[in-house]
């Protein structure tokens, strides 16, 4: 049998990925197929780097979709093999003694983003602005209409995956509001929801967005080695269905990956989150990611545009549910980290 070496990266946002890890779903099924899993970041600088820039012929990564969007617009090799949605919300927030009550009283208004100069993709600043332009537009604000404060960060952002606090609101963001060196700032979960529990700072408003996560994989490991890929998806989709099935443990975990509790998870994350799990190309999540594609391209975030419908490999999403069905009854015997049996 074999013994091959694969790595696995995810960011801190919902996916099935970290739910088939932490049940060990993931790290069985794979060893069937003769495979040892083995964390990026765990690995030096040059080689935990290919979590945004995919030079690895042996990744799967599962998390935020600026990264594989930009590596693939620059020619990096990276198959799309699934997408799942989340519904998040996510708020505005002033100080608590801003005379700001209402959205629409932005305009003219500081508005933060934090920039990381130094950070090989700056993911969060597009994060920000994707979200910053979202709840300008649904008040017809345009983005000539507001001052943009860019907040530098040279100190970079900490490696993703295990053992991160992505998804949080830069310090540098935090300081600047209370300082009173801006406006508003886009909140990001779970930091908001201290913020706001603080009594130092105030919603002004609710932003639900909806937003793709892309599971992808190297294009070498793909091509020479599909049995790797099809026992991978096959995880994660029995570890999506097995979060339908299991809600109130499957939050528990999420909470877990996402640096929140399980309550600042469920007031954060639409229930329809957890029940999207699992990885597919759907007509309706290939177009979230074009979306996604137009925003980078027309923000000059990518060098070039990236046809998703060409990129979106579906033979091994096909593969991996034939083979996830014939196996669902396992799913009941899976012993859940949250019960304790870890």
């Amino acid at each position: 049998m074999k013994n091959q070496e694969a790595y696995y990266s995810y960011c801190p946002i919902p996916n099935a990925t970290y739910l088939a890890l932490r049940s060990n779903m993931l790290q069985a099924g794979m060893a069937e197929a003769g495979y040892s899993l083995r964390c990026l970041q765990e690995l030096s600088m040059d080689q935990w780097a290919a979590h945004f820039t995919y030079k690895s012929d042996r990744l799967f990564r599962n998390g935020g979709y600026s990264p594989p969007i930009w590596a693939r617009s620059r020619g990096e090799k990276v198959e799309l093999l699934g997408v799942n949605m989340i519904w998040e919300k996510l708020p505005v927030l002033v100080r608590a003694d801003s005379d700001i009550v209402e959205l629409d009283q932005l305009k003219g208004k500081r508005l933060a983003v934090s920039v990381h100069p130094n950070v090989i993709f700056d993911v969060h600043q597009f994060v920000t602005r994707q979200g910053w332009r979202e709840a300008l537009e649904r008040h017809e604000i345009g983005a000539d209409e507001v001052h943009w404060v860019e907040l530098k960060n040279y100190d970079g952002i900490a490696r993703e995956g295990r053992g991160a606090k992505g998804g949080q609101i830069d310090r540098s963001e935090v300081e600047a509001l209370e300082q009173g060196a801006v406006d508003a700032i886009y909140g990001k979960f779970p930091r908001s929801e201290r913020m706001l529990a603080s009594g130092s700072f105030r919603r002004l408003e609710d932003v639900w967005t909806a937003y793709p996560v892309l599971l992808t994989v190297s294009s070498a490991l793909a091509e020479r080695e599909p049995e790797a890929v099809s026992a991978y998806l096959k995880q994660t989709v029995k570890a999506a269905r097995w979060a339908v099935r299991n809600r109130n443990e499957a939050t528990v975990l999420l909470a877990e990956q996402t640096n929140g509790t399980p309550e600042e998870f469920r007031r954060s994350f639409s229930e329809k989150t957890l029940l999207n799990l699992e990885p597919n190309l759907t007509d309706s999540s290939l177009a979230a990611v074009e979306r996604c594609v137009r925003f980078l391209y027309d923000n000059r975030c990518i060098p070039a545009s990236v046809e998703v419908g060409q990129w979106a490999n579906p033979y091994f999403l096909e593969q991996a549910r034939i083979q996830a069905e014939a196996e669902l009854g396992e799913i009941d015997h899976v012993q859940s980290v949250v019960s304790g049996t870890d």
